[in-house]
């Protein structure tokens, strides 16, 4: 009995730490996406490829993920600043490994590529992601793009 509940209570966290991984990755991709006011159709199709394999291999809910996504897009379009400081901050408190935090920052550097266009509003955003969630951007050629 104790070993059923421990399974649960170990898979209970596992599904809670792939949920909090992919509201910040969406949170992160948003961003980027918005950088330039603009959300563009390869953009949407990128975010929507990452989140199926995503969700192959954890145990995921795509529909709150884009329901995330959704949420930080709409804010950023209704209040630029202050949607992108209340996004920024939810970055800022990322508490992930080493490992998830590059995770993040590819998922973002895919959406900033999607349209085979890097705009300087994009770099900047994916440089300020880098700094919240403590990685250095020289380690994935931001500035090589």
């Amino acid at each position: 009995m104790l070993r059923w509940i421990r399974k649960r209570i170990d898979r209970y966290r596992a599904r809670n730490r792939d949920r909090d991984f992919a509201d910040l990755l969406m949170t992160g991709v948003a961003l980027v996406a918005m950088a330039d006011r603009d959300q563009g159709r390869a953009e949407l199709q990128r975010r929507d490829r990452m989140l199926a394999r995503l969700s192959a291999r954890l145990d995921l809910d795509v529909r709150s993920a884009l329901h995330t996504y959704d949420r930080v897009a709409e804010r950023i379009a209704s209040d630029p600043a202050g949607g992108r400081a209340e996004a920024m901050g939810r970055l800022a408190d990322f508490e992930g490994s080493r490992a998830q935090a590059a995770d993040l920052v590819r998922g973002c550097l895919a959406i900033a590529r999607s349209d085979r266009s890097f705009s300087a509003e994009e770099r900047s955003v994916v440089e300020e992601i880098c700094r919240a969630v403590r990685v250095d951007p020289r380690d994935f050629g931001v500035y090589d793009l």
